[in-house]
């Protein structure tokens, strides 16, 4: 299932687990503004996922 505008998302990059929020959606990604970073420094504050690498948070405080 793909994310709309406003959805939280997490994915992993390079042994990080990012949460983000939903801005803009692609036909086969997504832009997605930072919230959260776990084990490690992610430098930027947007980037794009694929849609086939993120899951749908159900509760944005998760």
């Amino acid at each position: 299932m793909q994310a709309k505008i406003s959805d939280a998302i997490v994915f992993e990059r390079d042994g990080m687990k990012i949460t983000g929020i939903v801005i803009k959606k692609y036909e086969k990604s997504t832009l997605i503004e930072i919230v959260t970073v776990i084990g490690g420094d992610f430098p930027y504050d947007r980037t794009v996922v694929n849609h086939k690498k993120y899951r749908i948070c159900i509760d944005k405080n998760k």
